[in-house]
């Protein structure tokens, strides 16, 4: 299943976030190959819960089972300055 909040120029594309809603683990793949990214999670608040550098991979997994119940957002920040959001769920 693919979620996104719709595509925009400069967006990071091919973007896969599942399985949503999520309840352990959310699943993130993407088409960029070997490149830097910078993953943010937020709360619905806009709190930042969780920032990670990701390098040369194509895909991450983020262990989401001390999240309450609720809906958040993925940002993606490549290297070039291209941003990606994605809302996803949480349900346990």
């Amino acid at each position: 299943m693919y979620s996104g909040i719709g595509l925009e120029e400069g967006e990071i594309v091919d973007m896969r976030v599942y399985p949503v809603p999520a309840d352990q683990r959310l699943e993130l793949e993407w088409s960029s190959h070997n490149i830097m990214i910078s993953l943010q999670v937020h709360d619905a608040s806009g709190k930042l819960l969780l920032q990670k550098d990701i390098s040369s991979n194509e895909s991450e997994t983020i262990n989401v089972s001390s999240y309450p119940t609720g809906m958040y957002i993925l940002r993606m920040t490549d290297e070039f300055g291209n941003i990606s959001h994605r809302k996803f769920t949480i349900r346990h």
